[in-house]
């Protein structure tokens, strides 16, 4: 019996397989086949569902946060269901267990001794080449199905218990229909078997992360409402008092309630949020109750940014907003990681490796910052710049408690930055992922397209000449994204430091628990992670690594950030060294090997 409906090997007794046409047809149909195994090593339907994910978080009235969880989820489904087929991948939430074979695999998840019968008796009898495209299309289709099913569970409960928007449910239907269409090409009843196995399988998978993402402490049941109590803290400000005090805490602006205050409490991928917790920040008041002018620096800063902003510095900071009717920032870089997977020719082993990476650093990234966020609860510059100068005006002649920040102020307490530690995570995932800093990322809008400056990024009537956003570096884009709230003023500088750390060590602690994971590797068995040595915003004179005793393979980073850094490698280790924005030098000592990650043409190097 063939093994596809559409390979007919049979003939007629009374003619040749020459009059028949056998070896053409069989030709022909390995052909088909071939294209179709090529075909299924593509990323574009896990592209397409990443795409529909970010449309579904466009479309919906949630943030950042709970956008970050779908795109975990999701690419959650897609890895396991992946994992499940390979013979050491250890699943993140659905594991099985491995089997030795195809059979013993389904049965442990769940399908029928009946059905892994007649799939066995068709598998059988094929070809060495209809195998693997039996095995490619079985994996293609549990993937879509588990990735269907999850984010059709979890974006339920993006619209406050409204239906989901009906285009997004038809896109949902249409493009799992699409996927196991596909499958056609073996023939109806084969097509049929293995989908009805994947609906077996791809059910299971997604049933276990649907589960699970039920009890991970963010009240997906209620949408996502407050689990803490969380009160706002009175404000303290009174203008008509000769020196009135400064809130240090936020304070909403009118219908703002804090989004998602329980977030830090959520379960995460691969970090411990209490572990990574900053130990203080610059606060209005020292200790002692005087004034904290480290704290007015930073406001005046601020004030001084916002009132001179460049053309470049608007756009910067609308490019990264991710506000209302977008799909958020942790969504920019789920955007930016489908065009990589497209620009660099990903296939789909490598896709689905990636994505996995960015939406789970994403995720954590997101439980990290508003643990700090909802611990420390500080106020936002704007808040400060309104009633520190309240009566006094600033340079451009306006009054302090008039001032408004360029961008739109979100509803939720300004320390760490959420752009920062987001956009960090991403970068050192995306960095370690492909070896190289290197992000060639480029776009060009016109200066109209400004949303909040009624006369262009220019800022003045006329119309002026398109702007291009350059970022040469992973690392450079995740500046820019944390820069983007000073120039917004939404955040301190500080905000914007500790969240780029923050960040950075969620990247490394994801990126080592994917490699264990991928590897098959005990996660219990100890294992290394970077050493990270970070400077600051300002010049840092001598930032000096490989001096401590540190394992023989482990990586040192250094990164300097703002400022014009001096950055120092000694020690026979592997040192990666990031200079940051502005003009660096860096000094190279002793025989190990050492990486400058963001060169620019015209810094030093000795």
């Amino acid at each position: 019996m063939p093994a596809f409906q559409s390979l007919n090997r049979s003939v007629d007794d009374n003619n040749s397989f020459e009059q028949k046409n056998y070896f053409d047809k069989q030709a022909n149909q390995n052909s088909l086949l071939k294209d179709a195994l090529a075909s299924w090593d593509e990323p574009d339907q896990l592209i397409a569902w990443n795409q529909l994910s970010l449309e579904t978080a466009a479309a919906s009235v949630v943030g950042p946060t709970v956008c970050a969880r779908l795109f975990s989820y999701l690419n959650t489904a897609t890895y396991d269901s992946w994992a499940f087929f390979d013979p050491k991948a250890i699943g993140s939430i659905y594991n099985a267990g491995k089997e030795n074979n195809l059979f013993k695999l389904l049965k442990s998840a769940g399908v029928s001794s009946f059905t892994v019968k007649k799939f066995k008796k068709i598998y059988k009898s094929s070809s060495g080449l209809e195998k693997k495209v039996i095995e490619a299309g079985l994996r293609k289709a549990v993937i879509d199905v588990s990735s269907s099913q999850v984010l059709s569970e979890i974006s339920s409960s993006f619209f406050q218990g409204e239906p989901v928007p009906q285009d997004l449910a038809v896109k949902t239907n249409n493009l799992l229909k699409e996927g196991l269409d596909d499958l056609l090409i073996l023939g109806k009843q084969t097509a049929k078997l293995i989908r009805d196995i994947a609906f077996e399988v791809g059910g299971q998978i997604s049933s276990s992360i649907n589960t699970y993402a039920l009890d991970d402490r963010s009240n997906q049941m209620n949408f996502y409402a407050d689990t803490t109590d969380y009160q706002v803290s009175p404000s303290v400000f009174d203008s008509n008092q000769p020196n009135p005090m400064l809130d240090k805490f936020w304070q909403p602006l009118e219908n703002q309630e804090f989004v998602t205050p329980q977030w830090g409490n959520n379960k995460t991928f691969a970090v411990n949020p209490s572990k990574l917790r900053p130990k203080s920040i610059i606060g209005p008041y020292l200790e002692s109750g005087d004034l904290n002018q480290t704290f007015i620096d930073e406001l005046n800063k601020i004030v001084d940014v916002s009132l001179e902003l460049t053309a470049e510095q608007r756009l910067t900071a609308e490019f990264w907003e991710g506000g209302a009717g977008t799909f958020t920032p942790p969504g920019i870089w789920v955007d930016k990681t489908n065009d990589l997977v497209e620009d660099r020719n990903l296939n789909l082993d490598e896709a689905i490796d990636v994505l996995f990476r960015v939406s789970q650093a994403l995720n954590d990234a997101g439980v990290v910052a508003w643990d700090v966020k909802r611990i420390f609860n500080s106020v936002r510059p704007s808040t400060s710049i309104n009633q520190y100068y309240f009566d006094e005006q600033l340079p451009d002649g306006s009054l302090g408690k008039d001032f408004v920040s360029y961008l739109p102020v979100p509803a939720f307490a300004e320390f760490v930055s959420g752009h920062s530690t987001f956009s960090a995570a991403a970068f050192g995932v995306l960095t370690n992922y492909f070896r190289s800093n290197i992000f060639d990322f480029q776009q060009t809008f016109k200066d109209s397209d400004s949303l909040y400056s009624p006369d262009g990024f220019d800022g003045l009537a006329e119309e002026a000449e398109d702007i291009t956003l350059n970022l040469k570096y992973f690392s450079e884009g995740s500046e820019s994204a944390g820069i983007s709230r000073i120039y917004g003023a939404i955040h301190f500088i500080e905000g914007d430091l500790e969240g780029q750390k923050l960040g950075t060590t969620v990247s490394a602690m994801v990126s080592a628990k994917v490699d264990r994971l991928m590897s098959g590797i005990d996660l219990e068995e100890p294992y290394l992670l970077p050493s990270q040595l970070f400077g600051t915003m300002d010049d840092d004179i001598d930032l000096i690594t490989g001096l401590s005793k540190l394992e023989e393979d482990q990586i040192q980073e250094v990164y300097g950030y703002g400022g014009m850094d001096t950055l120092s490698a000694k020690g026979d280790s592997i040192v990666h060294l990031y200079g940051g924005s502005d003009s660096d030098t860096f000094k190279v000592f002793d025989p190990g090997i050492t990486l400058i990650r963001d060169y620019v043409s015209g810094e030093e190097i000795y």
